[in-house]
């Protein structure tokens, strides 16, 4: 987290909080006892429960399951171009993000990096749609 932006390291502790929350409601322990490692591709673990964080803007977001999960939130915006083409085709800003937080939500819940962005097939994943506040979208999903 330190070698985050000051606005990111604010919104990653802030997820930390809620996911601390959530899990210990979960598991019966208090926060300061959800105990989080990472694999090798960042993605956090805890034992006893399968979960998600995401976080963009002022919105920040978790998930958890019984089985493999994957969150993603983004605040709709101009889109870079970069980005924009590796996606393929959309016809407006609030479509690409939210093809790109169904894609995001899969490669989390697989615990990928945006590296195997052209290998998550879908077809093992269930997608929930997902309420989020104006000017957001987001995506859960989950292993089948």
């Amino acid at each position: 987290i330190d070698r985050l932006p000051p606005r990111h390291r604010l919104a990653s502790l802030c997820a930390d909080g809620l996911a601390r929350e959530m899990l210990a409601e979960t598991l019966h322990c208090t926060p300061e006892e959800v105990a989080f490692t990472y694999t090798a591709a960042g993605k956090p673990l805890t034992e006893g429960a399968h979960f998600s964080v995401s976080h963009s803007g002022s919105v920040v977001a978790c998930a958890l399951s019984d089985v493999p999960v994957g969150i993603d939130v983004e605040r709709i915006r101009p889109v870079p171009p970069r980005l924009g083409r590796a996606l393929g085709e959309w016809q407006s800003e609030e479509d690409f993000w939210q093809l790109w937080t169904h894609r995001e939500a899969a490669l989390k819940c697989r615990g990928e990096t945006l590296g195997a962005w052209k290998r998550s097939g879908e077809e093992e994943l269930t997608f929930s749609p997902l309420a989020a506040p104006e000017g957001y979208t987001a995506a859960m999903c989950e292993e089948k």
